[in-house]
């Protein structure tokens, strides 16, 4: 990082600076009422449903000559594709209701992880512009962000639904540099995914940071993101490093 002095600080948001619990509190309700209403196992939606959404986003990715769909289309998509596989004729009334039910608790239960709040305040307090570059539907994630009390921290946001595309493209990540009016060398990216948050930051010059939160181990097969931390107060200390290089 020698030669770089880094004034804008990019957050991804799911999984970083917002934890997951509220998802799978959600999601696990919807697999519960699915299982007892269709007589299928728990079990089995479960874990079809986690194949297929594993699916509908690498395809979104991974095929630029398709349709941009937003994050709750690629839900709809997930569940109804669930339903054909387990044998269950899903009706879209019926998904689409349990759609609305998974975002109406995320939305407004949606929490940080502990140490977010000061450090957030922290980079404020030292200077640092900050923004969010975030896999999300706009106005989904402006409710999170309020729910969980962080939002006025940031200097912009920008998500995939007003990008039309989805990290590592480059056209969020440009659409979120322009915002901010400053260069991808001025800048770091700081999130939780090897696969979507670092290649996309590397691919676009800026420098990478991998929060683990004491879990998620590093993919050789990966581009390598510019640091790891375990916890997101670390990049504190990380950013204070970069600052002295002029």
């Amino acid at each position: 990082m020698s030669g770089r002095k880094l004034t804008v600080v990019f957050f991804d948001a799911m999984g970083t600076l917002i934890t997951f619990k509220p998802w799978i509190t959600a999601m696990i309700n919807e697999f519960a009422g699915a299982s007892k209403k269709y007589n299928v196992k728990f079990e089995e939606i479960s874990k079809t449903w986690n194949s297929e959404w594993r699916r509908v986003n690498q395809d979104v990715r991974n095929d630029g000559s398709k349709r941009f769909r937003t994050v709750r289309q690629l839900f709809v998509e997930s569940f109804i594709a669930t339903g054909k596989r387990i044998g269950v004729e899903l009706p879209k009334d019926y998904v689409l209701e349990s759609v609305e039910r998974v975002y109406n608790h995320v939305n407004w239960n949606t929490e940080p992880f502990s140490d977010v709040p000061r450090t957030l305040e922290t980079l404020k307090s030292e200077g640092y512009k900050i923004g969010i570059i975030s896999d999300a539907d706009g106005n989904d994630l402006t409710l999170q962000l309020e729910s969980a009390r962080i939002l006025e921290y940031f200097d912009t946001v920008t998500t995939s639904s007003e990008a039309m595309s989805y990290k590592p493209n480059s056209r969020i990540f440009k659409i979120a540099l322009d915002k901010m009016k400053c260069r991808s060398i001025q800048a770091c990216h700081i999130g939780d995914t090897q696969e979507f948050d670092v290649v996309g930051a590397n691919n676009m010059g800026l420098s990478s940071v991998l929060v683990t939160h004491g879990k998620t181990t590093i993919n050789v097969k990966l581009p390598e993101p510019t640091y790891v931390v375990r916890e997101l107060s670390e990049v504190i200390p990380l950013l204070r490093g970069f600052s002295t290089h002029k």
